[in-house]
């Protein structure tokens, strides 16, 4: 029969064994996934500009395509809410209305600030 230190001998050369194969046989330890993944992320920090760069001229192209497509509109629907308040403080006036001078000037002042948002669109793009 085994003896109680002869069985412990055969469990240790077994264990140690064991863990031999694992470290010959694991080609990726902890370590070196870490490792991996810092370099793939320091290179993508470096080379991700590049990229970014090259695919933000064309979404940037077609930004300012359609920026400049709309501010013309948006300077003319402003000139539309002007006409508006001015006709409205027109009539307001007529009736000697105050409270329809009041919401006719505001429409006016409101159609002037649109108007100027679209002047000055440059301000508010980044």
């Amino acid at each position: 029969m085994y003896s109680e230190k002869r069985i412990q001998n055969e469990t240790m050369e077994i264990c140690s064994e064991e863990q031999g194969n694992k470290k010959a046989g694991d080609k990726f330890s902890f370590n070196k996934i870490i490792f991996l993944l810092i370099l793939i992320g320091a290179a993508y920090a470096l080379f991700a500009p590049l990229g970014i760069a090259k695919a933000a001229t064309g979404a940037e192209a077609q930004w300012a395509a359609v920026i400049e497509f709309l501010v013309p509109w948006i300077q003319r629907l402003g000139g539309v809410v002007m006409l508006l308040g001015g006709i409205m403080f027109g009539l307001a006036f007529k009736n000697d209305d105050a409270d329809g001078k009041t919401r006719a000037l505001q429409t006016l002042v409101a159609g002037a600030i649109v108007i100027a948002v679209g002047i000055g669109y440059d301000i508010f793009m980044i």
